[in-house]
């Protein structure tokens, strides 16, 4: 897999080179196309696969091998593991079942409900950015988590106040891969906010990241020390850390809980936001529908809690692309 990978991600740089070139013909993006396809074999429910030939075509390509990459840097689950034990004790994390009766199950619960949105299904899994059927986001569980050896690193970051409870969403297939090893910033990984870890205060923003087995999806709630934030309401993917003085990046959304009324989680002593209102319009003008929240820095996070969620039907099709 190591070499496959690496076969895709050169015909990937080659087609965003040859897309910067303005006199690049449509018949070399299709031979570096399949230059790609080559490399990364795909199903698509067309006759041919489609010609990579924009930069979001690109940038959508670079977050499967990311995806890619992480599976063969070993960090799944051990295929050879014969017995829910073995299996479980290869995560290296301690996960244990929030019950309604606990006093964070409420809170956890709330902001779901208050901040989930609608995804769809388009053949490779759920997300909430394309057409497709029409489903909904149903809570099945909430597991406490606790990473083996991630106290240390993340004590580094103890001095920042600012703590928030965070939503991220990604592939199952990698699931245990980030229990093992928590949020990484993966060498080709960017976005409209540019080079780090993306968090975000809604579930229906990193919602649209799920992708599943079947109808079962798996989403993070992430605690992050985001001490002075720099805000932003127009894109920059140049960045690969916050401005000088700065501990983390916002990119404010035209959207966004209201954080005066926040409710706090004591998790090892520090006071954690953990937002609890549906959103409020925000009138500033971004070019953001969501507020994400950036660290650029592997171990300014700590994932608090694995949240469990079958996707329901509800019959009907998108209209309409969503903006994020």
């Amino acid at each position: 897999m190591p070499n496959q990978i690496s076969q895709g991600i050169e015909a990937l740089e080659a087609i965003e080179t040859a897309i910067n070139r303005s006199r690049t013909t449509k018949k070399k993006l299709i031979e570096l196309s399949n230059d790609f396809y080559q490399a990364i074999p795909m199903s698509s429910g067309y006759a041919t696969l489609p010609v990579i030939d924009t930069q979001e075509m690109v940038d959508e390509k670079f977050e499967l091998m990311t995806l890619m990459e992480q599976v063969s840097q070993g960090m799944t689950l051990s295929l050879g593991a014969s017995d829910v034990d073995t299996q479980y004790h290869s995560l290296s994390t301690e996960l244990n079942l929030v019950v309604p009766q606990d006093a964070d199950y409420g809170l956890v619960h709330t902001y779901f409900e208050n901040t989930k949105g609608r995804g769809t299904f388009n053949g490779g899994g759920w997300n909430g950015g394309s057409r497709g059927k029409a489903g909904t986001f149903n809570l099945k569980n909430i597991f406490r988590a606790k990473r083996n050896q991630e106290e240390a690193t993340f004590n580094a970051f103890d001095h920042l106040s600012n703590r928030r409870l965070l939503w991220h969403g990604t592939n199952v297939a990698v699931v245990s891969a980030i229990l093992k090893s928590g949020l990484r910033i993966m060498p080709h990984s960017g976005g409209r906010v540019g080079k780090g870890i993306y968090l975000a205060d809604m579930h229906e923003k990193s919602g649209g990241y799920c992708t599943g087995s079947d109808s079962t999806v798996i989403m993070f709630l992430v605690e992050a020390p985001l001490g002075n934030m720099h805000e932003i309401t127009r894109d920059d993917s140049s960045l690969v850390a916050p401005p000088s003085g700065f501990d983390s990046v916002r990119a404010k959304g035209t959207i966004s809980p209201d954080e005066t009324r926040a409710a706090y989680l004591t998790i090892d002593g520090k006071q954690v936001m953990v937002p609890q209102t549906k959103p409020i319009t925000v009138n500033n003008g971004s070019s953001f529908h969501h507020n994400e929240y950036l660290v650029y820095h592997e171990h300014q996070h700590r994932i608090r809690y694995v949240l469990e969620f079958e996707i329901g039907s509800t019959g009907n099709s998108s209209d309409e692309d969503d903006d994020y």
